[in-house]
């Protein structure tokens, strides 16, 4: 899992955010009289009137305080984002609720009340490319080029309003958490294999616009099982392929290796890695050849340390400090296996 920095464009994206969800406070629905914010206002009043008592931790005058923390809720950091998950539990929906055929009263007055919350969160709205703020734009402005999650596959978004943009996964799903479903640390753009193998489950999870793995967990190799410290003893052969296998050695305790063991199992990266064989065998010659050749003559050929590095491993140039595809194995490769 690679680290989304957010910080160089992360003042324009919260003024156009903010900007966008008080467009919808005000603006009124179709067939309706009352605008977006009002409609809420009298939904989430009727939700404390009749249900309040069902909860041990219930915000005070829901409605109010709720507003209050709107723009919280829309720009807040992810640790914001955590506090905020707590403080208004009541507005989650659980999946037992939503996996239900029928309900009882309360059951439906949630699901209704968060149809409602999502409708003025206005994500779909979002989601529609238009000429002022829209989620194409957005994904644009965060400059992440490849998944976060697996780092195995390109996300490309292009300018052309009806041209490619990669998906947003719902760090907390937005069934379940409809308050967060326009968040901004809550949407990350993401493949479509990765999106869909996290699908709507709550997984505990590094969030990408918070950290990656860095070297709580690295890219390792065995050969028939066996973890290998020497790259320069492995000999490729015709029949190679399939006995050599990527897996990820986790080095840290706690809640760090829980949260890496969940990513693994979520977005299947031991399995997905492992089915780039070609670019794992690749990436071993490579190596091999730049430790047998390695010394002054190729100093003077490449150049700098880093130029050297860039052209052996297949960095593209000029990316060095970006996310291109495979950095993290590359790097991982790079520190254990350079001699």
């Amino acid at each position: 899992m690679m680290h989304i920095d957010i910080s160089p464009n992360i003042s324009t994206i919260k003024s156009k955010h903010l900007a966008f969800i008080a467009a919808r406070r005000i603006s009124v629905k179709k067939g309706r009289t009352k605008n977006r914010e009002m409609s809420l206002v009298a939904k989430l009043d009727v939700f404390e009137k009749k249900y309040k008592n069902r909860y041990s931790k219930f915000p005070s005058k829901l409605s109010k305080e709720f507003l209050k923390d709107l723009d919280d809720v829309v720009v807040g950091n992810f640790s914001r984002l955590e506090e905020l998950k707590l403080k208004y539990d009541c507005l989650h929906i659980s999946k037992s609720i939503l996996s239900k055929r029928k309900h009882n009263k309360y059951e439906k007055f949630l699901i209704s009340m968060g149809k409602e919350i999502l409708e003025f969160m206005g994500y779909d709205s979002f989601c529609e490319d238009s000429a002022n703020w829209c989620s194409r734009k957005f994904i644009d402005l965060l400059k992440v080029s490849t998944c976060p999650y697996c780092n195995a596959q390109y996300i490309y978004v292009s300018s052309n309003n009806e041209g490619i943009k990669p998906q947003i996964d719902h760090f907390f799903p937005k069934a379940e958490n409809p308050i967060f479903s326009c968040s901004v640390y809550n949407m990350v753009p993401s493949c479509y294999n990765c999106n869909h193998l996290k699908a709507d489950k709550e997984w505990p999870l590094f969030n990408p616009y918070v950290c990656g793995f860095d070297n709580n967990a690295v890219f390792r190799i065995t050969v028939k099982d066996k973890e290998q410290d020497d790259i320069d003893k492995i000999i490729l052969r015709k029949n190679f392929y399939g006995n050599i296998k990527l897996f990820l050695k986790v080095d840290c305790e706690g809640v760090e290796k829980i949260k890496i063991n969940h990513a693994r199992m979520a977005f299947k990266l031991d399995e997905s890695y492992n089915c780039f064989q070609a670019e794992l065998v690749d990436l071993i010659k490579r190596l091999q050849k730049c430790n047998k050749i390695k010394g002054e003559n190729i100093s003077k050929i490449l150049g700098s340390k880093e130029e050297i590095k860039s052209l052996l491993l297949g960095i593209p140039l000029g990316a060095e400090t970006k996310n291109y595809l495979f950095k993290k194995l590359k790097e991982d490769f790079w520190k254990k296996f350079y001699k």
